[in-house]
């Protein structure tokens, strides 16, 4: 090899080591950014019932009131409430007025 060849290929190493460096700052300075924290909400802010949930606690206290010492599951009132429902005594404009009440108070 002659001394022109290895002068050469010296500068070219140096020239790929500084294209690495500059690679490897460039990497590191260019980090995913962060996601902004949402805000969590309130945990004493409760949502106001619906027409539907507020016919369900009717059924529930009619149950309970006509058999207390009855232990009820959650489908046996669900079943009370669809049959109540299906044979026309669930008035939706009633129970969505009174839904409105309790919103207004909550509120």
């Amino acid at each position: 090899m002659v001394k022109s060849d290895l002068s050469a290929i010296i500068e070219r190493l140096d020239a790929l080591e500084k294209k690495v460096a500059l690679l490897e700052s460039s990497a590191s300075s260019s980090k995913p950014q962060e996601k902004e924290k949402k805000e969590k909400k309130d945990k004493k802010e409760k949502r106001s019932p619906n027409a539907w949930s507020l016919f369900m606690k009717h059924v529930t206290s009619e149950m309970k009131e006509a058999n207390p010492d009855s232990k009820f599951k959650l489908t046996d009132y669900v079943d009370e409430a669809k049959k109540r429902k299906d044979s026309g005594k669930y008035d939706e404009t009633h129970w969505k007025a009174e839904a409105l009440k309790l919103k207004d108070t909550v509120a």
